[in-house]
């Protein structure tokens, strides 16, 4: 199982303020959506109030309140770390995690892989992306008219496991 990590991250490690993004990359926005789309995505239960559902993708929203509930098709919560990527499991080989700041923080140690936008700006926020450790490798710089994503593998990866929660 891929578990990749998506973010636009400023330069000063910004990925979000008030629920929203800080800046405006209609480019990176377009991206962003090829690539999830038809995958399931792991958001964070603020993140995803915030946000519009992505047309052709499954949500597994995370929280740790058990009584939420959605009646779209498309729309999960959950809340176990680790059962969200069992569902996901369940549907593709690939989930992407897309924020916000914690949930890409708690799944940072177990992904395999991270699509980072580097966003040329520094940003007013309260919400961050993690910073990557030793054993995540660059692969790969796409570069795009104002902005690039870099592509990262985590050449160690945590057993996804290890998120259980009893």
């Amino acid at each position: 199982m891929e578990i990749v990590l998506v973010a636009a991250v400023s330069e000063n490690g910004v990925v979000g303020k008030d629920g929203g993004v800080p800046w405006s990359y209609p480019a990176d926005v377009a991206q962003y959506k090829a690539t999830v789309r038809e995958h399931p995505v792991i958001v964070g239960r603020r993140t995803f109030d915030e946000m519009r559902p992505i047309e052709g993708v499954y949500h597994l929203v995370l929280t740790s309140d058990d009584s939420r509930s959605d009646d779209r098709d498309e729309v999960e919560y959950v809340t176990d770390p680790a059962a969200a990527i069992d569902l996901a499991s369940e549907r593709d080989d690939v989930v992407y995690v897309i924020g916000g700041g914690a949930v890409y923080a708690l799944y940072e140690p177990v992904a395999t892989g991270a699509r980072v936008s580097r966003i040329p700006e520094t940003a007013d926020g309260d919400s961050f992306f993690p910073d990557l450790g030793d054993s995540w490798e660059l692969e790969e710089t796409i570069r795009y008219d104002g902005f690039e994503v870099e592509v990262y593998e985590n050449r160690s990866p945590a057993d996804p496991e290890t998120l259980r929660r009893e």
